[in-house]
This record gives C-alpha cells, sequence and structure tokens, in this order.
C-alpha cells in the first residue's frame, strides 16, 4: 500500500513539474513495453530502452532509441521501480522525455515522467 501512495505522489509531482517546466524542447511521449532497464555507472543514471526502439525527442540533436534519468534525480528509484515492474509483468508504459541532459558521455533524452498501465478516460 505505502509503495502505492509513494507512486501516486510521485506521478502528481512529475505532472505539476512537467507542467512548470520551462525546457524549450517538444516532449516526446512514447508507449510500448520496457525491452532493457539499464543502470549506468559511466552515464550516472538510468537507461531505459522500450521494445520495437522507439526514437524519443526524433529530430532533436539527442535523438535516440534510450531515455535517461540520472541518479540524482529525486524520483529516479520510483521511475527505476515502475520501469522494472513494467518490465517483469510485461505491462505497457507510457515514458514521457522532455528535452535533452548532458551527460559525461553524450546528450540523451531525459525522462520526466512515466505511467504503468494504459489510462481509461482522464
Amino acid at each position: 500500500m505505502q509503495f502505492i501512495k509513494q507512486t501516486i505522489r510521485a506521478f502528481i509531482l512529475i505532472f505539476v513539474f512537467s507542467l512548470s517546466s520551462g525546457n524549450v524542447f517538444a516532449a516526446s511521449r512514447l508507449t510500448g513495453t520496457v525491452n532493457v532497464v539499464q543502470v549506468n555507472e559511466p552515464w550516472g543514471g538510468i537507461m531505459i530502452q522500450l521494445s520495437s526502439a522507439p526514437t524519443f525527442e526524433s529530430g532533436s540533436a539527442c535523438a535516440s532509441t534510450w531515455a535517461f534519468i540520472p541518479v540524482t534525480d529525486p524520483f529516479a528509484n520510483l521511475f527505476l521501480s515502475i520501469a522494472t515492474t513494467a518490465k517483469v509483468s510485461g505491462l505497457p508504459v507510457v515514458i514521457q522525455t522532455n528535452g535533452c541532459t548532458n551527460t559525461s558521455v553524450a546528450s540523451i533524452p531525459l525522462i520526466n515522467a512515466i505511467e504503468i498501465g494504459m489510462r481509461v478516460g482522464f
């Protein structure tokens, strides 16, 4: 029950944060099943790839089939648990990115929201 409460709080905070974001890039919002969840030390974060490898931030300088969240992000652990749950269960996810972030390795699409399951209505 605690996990569900934390997840709901995270979604609300992520939604509010995404509304106030000043990023000039258009957001990518892609749906699919999780192909790979990778905690990547050289990149300093968590990388996620969807099955069929759609491109996040298509048309931008950081367009990639991978999306990224740095481990320093306050929601990184929640994103990791949602992505891992989706991978294990085979449930579809929606991953939203909003622009690019620079890592020590390269520029990559930055995750700002993950939803597990499919919405009905709202």
